[in-house]
């Protein structure tokens, strides 16, 4: 059975480098504004409890849009075209996408 388009959840992933929630008023900041980052939490689902699976950021963001762990990184094959070789911070593999 199809959803409606008007009880249709929407997810939207906010993935944001180096900003904690000591700097949000939406946490519990009361010196630093943060009007539209309030709103928006605000009206939607808001998680005080929420880990990356791994760090770096490039990890993390493999792991958000796959789905599939990124740590241990116990497939990591380096590119040869690539000039970074540090495990998880190689592209995506076809099959992860």
């Amino acid at each position: 059975m199809d959803t409606p388009a008007s009880t249709a959840g929407n997810v939207v992933i906010v993935c944001v480098d180096t900003l904690r929630t000591a700097y949000i008023g939406a946490y519990g900041n009361d010196w630093i504004q943060t009007p539209n980052l309030d709103r928006f939490a605000q009206q939607s689902v808001r998680f005080t409890h929420a880990h990356p699976e791994c760090l770096p950021t490039i990890a993390t963001r493999r792991t958000l849009h796959s789905g599939r762990r990124a740590f241990p990184f116990n497939d990591y094959h380096p590119v040869p075209w690539d000039n970074v070789y540090i495990p998880g911070w190689q592209p995506m593999s076809p099959d992860e996408g």
